[in-house]
């Protein structure tokens, strides 16, 4: 097993409640994340659990394209800050923790993750998350920038 952690962060001109209630909500990943193509949100999740997804991506192997189904799970939510875990086959562990920091002028978006993955599977799969976030975060800025005052998403 192999274990790495990346940092992202991104400025986005809103107000930190908003960029909150993006990435603390995860049926809305679809939208941004580059390799998502669902999400279903379970019905219950385990006690210390906020929120339980099983979610879908598409993942290029080479000239093959495969999905894989994995469960991300909510641990805490505050004011300011996300904690979410992925578990994902075979024993890819992710610890996200996402924060959100109110400027004058809008809103810094931080993400840590930590990624843990056999060695076999490691490097493929840190790239992969590596360019997905990224991607992610710009998509993010670009949808709450364009957001209309006074439109709720």
């Amino acid at each position: 097993m192999r274990i790495r952690s990346f940092k992202n962060e991104i400025f986005i001109a809103a107000d930190a409640a908003t960029v909150m209630r993006v990435v603390s909500d995860y049926s809305q990943q679809q939208m941004f994340h580059p390799l998502i193509v669902k999400v279903v949100q379970a019905t219950t999740a385990p006690d210390g659990i906020l929120k339980r997804y099983f979610i879908t991506d598409r993942l290029r192997w080479g000239p093959f394209a495969v999905k894989i189904v994995y469960r991300a799970d909510i641990l805490s939510v505050s004011n300011d800050t996300v904690h979410a875990t992925v578990h994902q086959f075979p024993g890819i562990a992710i610890s996200m923790i996402s924060t959100v920091t109110h400027t004058n002028e809008g809103s810094l978006l931080r993400e840590t993750f930590t990624l843990q993955a056999p060695t076999l599977f490691f490097e493929y799969a840190f790239e992969q998350a590596k360019m997905a976030h990224e991607e992610a975060l710009r998509r993010i800025k670009s949808y709450l920038e364009g957001l209309k005052p006074g439109r709720q998403h």
